[in-house]
Parts: C-alpha cells; structure tokens; sequence
C-alpha cells in the first residue's frame, strides 16, 4: 500500500469517488456488538464494507474522507500537505469513528437514518454556484462535460468533478436530483443521504436540466 497522505486534486477526486459508493451501502439495523461506521446523517455501513471500500488505497484516504464528509476541516486545506490529514484526524476524532456497538431497540432508534432537510439543501445549492464561475462557451468535439442549468451552461468534467471534490460527496447527488427530473426540492429534503445515494444510482432515474454529456 502507498505510503503518501499528500493531496492534490486529482486524488481528492479519487477519494470521494470512493466514498460515495458507500452511501448506497448504508444499512439500518446491525448484528449484536457488530462494528460500525457513520458515513453522514445517520448514515451507517459495517466495518466490513468500510474495510473493502478502502482496501487497496493509499494511506490516508479514508482519515481524509471522514474529515471532508464531517465538516471538521475544508478540502481545501487538506491539499498539498502530508502531515495536515493525519493531525487533523488524530486531534479531532471524526464523528464517522469505528464504533463497538450492542444491537437493541433503543439503539435502532438513536441511530435511525435522518433526512437532509431544507437548510443543508440550501446549502449544497450554494456550493453548487460554485460551477457558475467554471462556464465555457466552447469544448474540444467529444469532450465529457455537464451541463447545469435549464439556460444550457456547460462546465468540463474535469470542473465538475473538482467543485464537487471540495464537498462531502453526497451533496453532488442531492443538487442533481433537485428539481431535476423525478424529484421536487421538497422530496430531497425529506430523503435520507441513502435514499439520495439509491435514487440517483436507480438506472431509471433521468435527469432533465443538469446532467453529463459531450460536447458536440
């Protein structure tokens, strides 16, 4: 295994890249004293499924990925430091810890799957203005972008996947789901960061407005 904590942008997108597939993971009840991960929001995976997720990357990915998807730290201030990780991580104990836990009815409902709600939603949508400053008007011919908004502005993959990166990794299938397509605003609000990770990975979900393509 690679033994470099160090960021830079490509890898964060690697990380969340990663992480993401996590959240379609999430379970709701657990064995008797079976370890667990919080991933977000009441949002949980064995230590298994976080073991196999992580397996085969460097060290300090995941250490990196609770942080961002924690809020304790911005990605940003992650980039181009090796040390900054794991000092983060050691000092502040990420809420997404390991825990040792015994299975009970009172447990089940401390731990019950939460919904995002309207002030977190309005909060990704303010990450997403982000992707504004990012518009170009032309693109290499079969060139992978997105387009984001019903007024036809595109960004590059590449674009997009950084603003994203910079963000806990759920937030980019919430916006996308938002009025876009199948759900309203007010139903993202109410779905859990598992509902929101199951609804976009649904292969019948087609998103109308904001969405990938190429560029012609």
């Amino acid at each position: 295994m690679e033994e470099d904590p160090a960021l830079d942008m490509a890898r964060l997108v690697e990380i969340q890249h990663v992480g993401k597939e996590l959240y379609e993971k999430a379970q709701t009840q657990f064995h008797e004293g079976e370890r667990i991960y919080r991933l977000a929001l009441g949002t949980y995976v064995t230590e298994d499924v976080w073991n196999a997720a992580w397996r085969d990357c460097p060290s300090g990915w995941p250490e990196a990925w609770q942080l961002i998807s924690n809020g304790y730290v911005e990605a940003s201030d992650l980039l181009g430091d090796s040390e900054r990780i794991a000092q983060c991580h050691d000092r502040l104990r990420p809420i997404s810890e390991a825990l040792s836990l015994d299975w009970n009815d009172g447990l089940k409902d401390a731990l019950a799957p939460q919904p995002i709600g309207r002030t977190m939603l309005d909060a990704i949508d303010i990450a997403a203005n982000e992707l504004d400053g990012r518009v170009r008007e032309e693109f290499p011919s079969g060139a992978p972008v997105f387009r984001i908004n019903d007024e036809g502005d595109y960004v590059s993959e590449k674009d997009w996947n950084e603003v994203w990166a910079l963000h806990p990794g759920w937030w980019e299938e919430a916006w996308m789901l938002a009025d876009n397509g199948t759900y309203r605003s007010e139903e993202v609000t109410g779905m859990t960061v598992g509902e929101i990770a199951r609804a976009y990975s649904d292969p019948e979900y087609c998103p109308e407005i904001a969405f990938y393509t190429e560029a012609e």
